[in-house]
């Protein structure tokens, strides 16, 4: 949202053989990096709550939790 400078970075990941070696870290803040250049105030992100490693790195940036959602499913099978 141009107006209100709301920002994000969407589907940040790290292959498994690359992961523990800090680019993650990398990647996210210089994602705020150019988020700002672009005149970015606000950074809003999301992960899986069972996503422990994403969840450290939100909070080593200072990100705080906002909401936590559900994850709901739905059989596509039968009839209804």
């Amino acid at each position: 949202n141009k107006e209100l400078g709301w920002s994000r970075l969407s589907y940040m990941g790290i292959i498994p053989e690359l992961r523990g070696k800090g680019l993650g870290k990398w990647v996210h803040r210089h994602g705020f990096v150019m988020m700002k250049k672009q005149g970015g105030k606000l950074y809003h992100g999301g992960t899986h709550g069972e996503n422990l490693p994403m969840r450290k790195l939100f909070e080593s940036h200072g990100c705080k939790v906002f909401c936590e959602m559900e994850e709901w499913t739905c059989s596509l099978k039968g009839g209804g």
